[in-house]
């Protein structure tokens, strides 16, 4: 029998939607059906030893080489002779679909959403998405949004698939009392309303939207709290539009581990992320966050922007607005 051979530069343990996304999808395989190269990773060992599927690892990009991707095409021929592989899953349509489109093998490709929306800033991207797009058997995308960018780059609507990312259910049972009064110790969180965001501190988030908007609710709720859990390069930004907001009530935690993140979705009140679409294309194509919030019964709160919209309607408690103006009531109606 074939074996489907999934090439993914993003992939455990790296932490993130796609990344678990892809764990996912590879877990719905019969293990000896599905075969992975992806990246080298450090502490990736422990990883791939507690999975039932193999895991090849390289280093698939040139670094002064150009195209950098001709590496990879070495590297999947000589796994797809060794392992019988038969089909290829494309982790990221650039750039392991033009490596891909060498093997002459039948593809599906996965798509996220700005993967597929920025590189249409460049032309000649633009029309490799385009033959990567047509020469592929099957496209997957993650929201109703992500397909629809790719009906526009020329896919036949029957040909894309749409299967969402899952919360990542481990969270539930990684809930310990002891972390959660550590938490509200650490940042005096009793008898405070904490709002929750979790994600990469990057512009597209809209955190600093949120900021901006805590003048007013706090006009309301006096005692909330905004917690934001994540790392990146806005964290200065966002630090400065918490000092000219002159406020208090803000803490950035950084990177937290899963049992860390259990404890805050457990504690919190309400969850917002009011991503938003840049002009370079920069969107969000899903967001498993929200589905995490809602799978510890918190009311979440999103933008509707990109495919946002897909992931929200997954909730059971839920507002979707629409401009920045909303942002302060929404947090008072779950808040107050």
């Amino acid at each position: 029998m074939k074996k489907t051979l999934l090439v993914t530069i993003d992939f455990p343990p790296n932490l993130g939607g796609v990344a678990k996304y892809y764990q996912d999808i590879c877990n719905d395989f019969e293990s000896d059906k599905i075969v992975v190269l992806t990246m080298n990773q450090e502490k990736s060992e422990e990883f791939d030893s507690q999975q039932k599927y193999k895991i090849y690892r390289n280093d698939l990009l040139y670094k002064f080489i150009w195209p950098k991707w001709l590496k990879m095409i070495f590297a999947i021929k000589k796994i797809v002779k060794q392992e019988n592989i038969g089909h290829i899953h494309v982790g990221q349509i650039l750039p392991v679909g033009e490596a891909v489109l060498f093997t002459r093998l039948p593809f599906t490709v996965f798509a996220h959403g700005m993967d597929i929306t920025i590189p249409q800033n460049n032309l000649r991207k633009k029309i490799v998405l385009k033959k990567i797009i047509k020469k592929s058997e099957k496209l997957i995308a993650n929201s109703n949004f992500t397909k629809q960018e790719l009906v526009k780059l020329g896919a036949g609507e029957n040909k894309v698939e749409i299967i969402h990312p899952k919360p990542n259910k481990k969270l539930l049972d990684l809930v310990d009392q002891n972390v959660i009064n550590q938490i509200k110790e650490k940042y005096n969180l009793q008898n405070k309303k904490v709002l929750l965001s979790v994600g990469r501190l990057v512009k597209r988030k809209g955190f600093d939207d949120v900021i901006i908007a805590l003048p007013e609710v706090l006009k309301e709720i006096p005692n909330l709290v905004y917690i934001i859990i994540g790392d990146g390069p806005e964290r200065k930004n966002l630090n400065k539009v918490i000092q000219d907001s002159k406020l208090s009530n803000v803490v950035i935690t950084g990177s937290v581990n899963e049992k860390e993140l259990a404890a805050y979705y457990s504690l919190c009140d309400a969850f917002i992320m009011t991503s938003k679409q840049l002009d370079n294309g920069d969107v969000e194509g899903f967001g498993i966050v929200y589905l995490e919030a809602d799978m510890f019964n918190k009311p979440v709160i999103g933008r509707d922007s990109g495919g946002i919209k897909d992931a929200i309607d997954l909730c059971q408690d839920k507002i979707l607005i629409r401009s920045e103006r909303e942002i302060a009531l929404s947090i008072i109606r779950y808040l107050k």
